[in-house]
């Protein structure tokens, strides 16, 4: 309990010794000023200077006050401290501040190890976003290149049809190493907030004819069959973000 008009204290809860290590009787005899540090006892200040001269009405009515501030400790470490103030009436019908603090020390630690540690996250997810920017642009050039030779290949007249299955079995592979490296960006743009779905039409079952067409060379390799069906009931055209719906 303060007296805001004598500057002093009329009564400390016993409590009071264990958030800054002097006992009641002994914080009854001194300062607010010995209790808090001067950006906060300004703080305090302004705003008991504001409700006894400004605010309109009766002051008891007026809602609670809610701060934190810094106390200084008896051995002199600083304590952080959320304070509750209220406007009450003493028996003499004296206006009088009554206020609870409680310590939150240990939760404002844990307020600024968290933001570090969501601060280096971030900076740790900038840095992979622009790793995989890069090895992406180095590996997509040479694909580029691949892919672009093939095409030339594919338009001589000279090839055999056995050269030419090659030739399209090299595109479909360099084509769909081309798609996981976007779909490795589009995994940092998820990340980031940066994802953008573009929906079109896509026919389900030319999808399923250029996967059976691309790893049934693995599976003869391998001496495997791979056989891919398709129910009738399959609608023959589904809306999807195509480059991320297939997977080459």
């Amino acid at each position: 309990m303060y007296d805001p008009f004598k500057s002093q204290f009329t009564f400390f809860s016993p409590s009071i010794e264990k958030l800054i290590g002097y006992s009641a009787a002994e914080a009854l005899n001194l300062p607010l000023s010995t209790f808090l540090k001067p950006d906060s006892m300004q703080h305090v200040k302004t705003a008991l200077d504001y409700m006894l001269h400004e605010w309109q009405g009766e002051l008891t009515n007026a809602p609670h006050w809610t701060a934190e501030i810094d106390l200084i400790h008896r051995d002199g470490q600083i304590v952080q401290a959320e304070i509750v103030t209220s406007f009450v009436r003493d028996e003499e019908g004296q206006l009088m501040v009554l206020g609870v603090a409680r310590d939150i020390t240990a939760r404002k630690q844990t307020e600024i190890e968290l933001r570090l540690a969501r601060q280096q996250a971030e900076s740790a997810n900038r840095a992979k976003s622009a790793f995989l920017a890069n090895v992406s642009h180095e590996l997509r050039t040479p694909l580029h290149a691949v892919l672009g030779f093939a095409q030339l290949m594919s338009r001589d007249d000279n090839l055999t049809a056995t050269q030419h299955e090659y030739l399209a079995i090299i595109n479909r592979n360099s084509e769909h190493l081309l798609h996981l490296i976007n779909e490795v960006l589009d995994l940092a743009k998820i990340e980031s907030g940066r994802y953008t779905y573009t929906p079109n039409p896509l026919d389900v079952r030319r999808l399923l004819a250029d996967l059976h067409a691309l790893f049934s060379p693995q599976a003869e390799a391998k001496q495997l069959q791979l056989i891919v069906t398709c129910e009738e009931q399959v609608p023959p055209m589904i809306v999807s973000d195509e480059p991320r719906f297939a997977i080459f």
